[in-house]
């Protein structure tokens, strides 16, 4: 009996012994996740519309010193050609007030765009060309009529004609034409003020 249970637990061990030895299971660890810190979308400022510069209109040419000094024959000589059509030959320019620009000048021309009125009368538009003599003085004013319903501009450079077809598509210019409108209205009551043109050759202070 003895024998047997020395044999038996001879084969027990043997076959211990002889078993493959299983290494515990070792946690492997889990690598640490890193977290990339992601810069939010730069949102755009709202577009604000930046808002246009109050249009203001200058003469296109500033009057000369004679011609601020002589205003008054300036417009007497204007004033001819308004309300008597093309002939310039109003027998009583001295009623009329007159406001103008000068759009360009060539030697001895000036080319002007004016408006006139008198009391009680609707003023009247018209381009004029003014004829220097050398030392200054007016000899003449020049209308140059109609052609059509439009003004005939034959006397007048390309660039001028371009610029009097402004007085009347333009919004800056047809502004303009209000402001001298309401200043001629004005100098009715005030006959002695000068006109814009004049004004706008004066020093600032």
């Amino acid at each position: 009996m003895q024998t047997r249970f020395n044999i038996l637990a001879f084969w027990v061990i043997l076959l211990a012994s002889c078993a493959p030895v299983v290494a515990p299971p070792t946690a492997t660890p889990m690598p640490t996740a890193t977290h990339m810190a992601i810069p939010p979308t730069p949102i755009p400022p709202p577009v604000v519309a930046t808002p246009l510069p109050a249009q203001s209109f200058t003469p296109i040419m500033t009057p000369d010193a004679i011609q601020v000094a002589h205003w008054k024959e300036y417009q007497m000589a204007l004033a001819r050609c308004f309300f008597a059509e093309a002939s310039c030959t109003n027998p009583h320019p001295e009623e009329a007030l007159c406001e103008w620009d000068i759009l360009g000048r060539s030697g001895q021309e000036i080319y002007v765009w004016a408006i006139c009125s008198v009391s009680n009368v609707a003023d009247s538009r018209k381009p004029l060309v003014i004829y220097l003599e050398t030392d200054g003085s007016i000899r003449e004013v020049k209308f140059g009529g109609y052609k059509g319903p439009n003004y005939n501009l034959e006397l007048f450079p390309i660039d001028v004609q371009e610029k009097i077809r402004l007085y009347s598509v333009d919004p800056v210019y047809m502004s303009r034409v209000e402001e001298l409108g309401k200043h001629l209205t004005w100098r009715l009551e005030h006959p002695g003020e000068p006109p814009l043109i004049v004004l706008s050759a004066a020093p600032q202070p």
